[in-house]
C-alpha cells in the first residue's frame, strides 16, 4: 500500500491533465469487439481521459474479457472488467472490478458506463493525491 502511495505522489496529474488509459481486451467474440471499439471511442470524447497506446506509458489499466452468447449468436456479451493502477514501478494495483452484459443495441450505453467507472476511479485517485499533498506541511510540523 505504502508503494502505491509513493506512486501517486509521482502521478503527473494537473487540474487539466487527460490520465493516459490503456485498454487490454481478451475475448474472440464479434460484440465483445465492438464494445472495446466504443470503448477507445468514448475515451476519445472524454476531457479528462485519453487513451494510451502503450500499456507501459498508462497510468490506468482497463482489462476487459469478453465471452458471446452460449447459443452463438451475436447480440450481446457477457464481460467483466477490472480497473488497474500502474505505479512507478511497472506494477498493476487492483482498484475495483465488475461483470455484467451488454446487448449488441446498447454497445455505447455500456461504453459509456466503463469509461464512466474509469473517470470515477481517476477522480478517486486525484483526491488521495490532493489529500496527501495537504497532510504534507504536517509532516514538517511534526520535526519541531
Amino acid at each position: 500500500m505504502l508503494l502505491l502511495l509513493m506512486s501517486l505522489m509521482a502521478w503527473p496529474v494537473q487540474d487539466n491533465a487527460r490520465i493516459p488509459v490503456f485498454v487490454e481486451h481478451a475475448g474472440t467474440d464479434y460484440v465483445g469487439g465492438r464494445l472495446r471499439y466504443q470503448i477507445s471511442q468514448s475515451l476519445a470524447r472524454s476531457a479528462t481521459l485519453s487513451q494510451s497506446p502503450n500499456r507501459d506509458r498508462a497510468v490506468l489499466i482497463v482489462n476487459l474479457s469478453t465471452l458471446g452468447s452460449p447459443a452463438g449468436e451475436d447480440y450481446q456479451t457477457i464481460y467483466s472488467v477490472a480497473y488497474l493502477l500502474r505505479d512507478g514501478e511497472g506494477l498493476d494495483n487492483f482498484l475495483t472490478a465488475h461483470v455484467a452484459y451488454c446487448g449488441a443495441d446498447r454497445l455505447a450505453d455500456c461504453a459509456e458506463s466503463i469509461v464512466s467507472d474509469v473517470d470515477q476511479q481517476r477522480a478517486l485517485l486525484v483526491q488521495v493525491l490532493a489529500d496527501m499533498q495537504d497532510d504534507a506541511p504536517f509532516a514538517e510540523d511534526a520535526a519541531y
